[in-house]
């Protein structure tokens, strides 16, 4: 039996003003989820060019507010992302089913929950945060 959540598990976003409006549904690539052995989701084959994943689930009233705050800085930014169903791979949804939505940037965990706008503008320009040392890694 074909579990229809994996069939649709990763939803993948063009960067640029071309964006669909939020809910008007962004194309659909096939299945094929895996999690990196790292620890950071390696859901695709075109990761590398992905610079954004947004780690969600159905039903998630915070993956909706992430997803247009990700969709706006993505479009504005002109950086491509992907959406990917965390329940359709039973490692990530281990991983990161608890804190969904979670957010990705070039494959490391950037944050879960909410996502602080100036803060992705941030880690997309290569400048990062630090806990060790409590600023930026510039």
């Amino acid at each position: 039996m074909i579990d229809a959540r994996a069939a649709n598990s990763e939803r993948q976003h063009p960067p640029g003003p071309g964006d669909p409006a939020p809910g008007a549904g962004p194309s659909h690539r096939g299945a094929g989820a895996s999690a990196g052995s790292s620890g950071s989701a390696g859901f695709g084959d075109d990761a590398a060019t992905t610079r954004i994943e947004l780690l969600t689930r159905a039903g998630c009233h915070l993956c909706d507010d992430a997803r247009q705050v990700i969709a706006r800085v993505g479009a504005e930014l002109g950086v491509s992302w992907r959406e990917t169903d965390v329940d359709a791979d039973p490692a990530a949804a281990d991983a990161y089913g608890d804190r969904v939505p979670v957010v990705l940037v070039d494959g490391r965990e950037h944050g879960y929950w909410r996502v602080e706008e100036e803060r992705l503008r941030r880690a997309l320009a290569g400048d990062r945060w630090s806990w060790r040392s409590g600023r930026s890694a510039r």
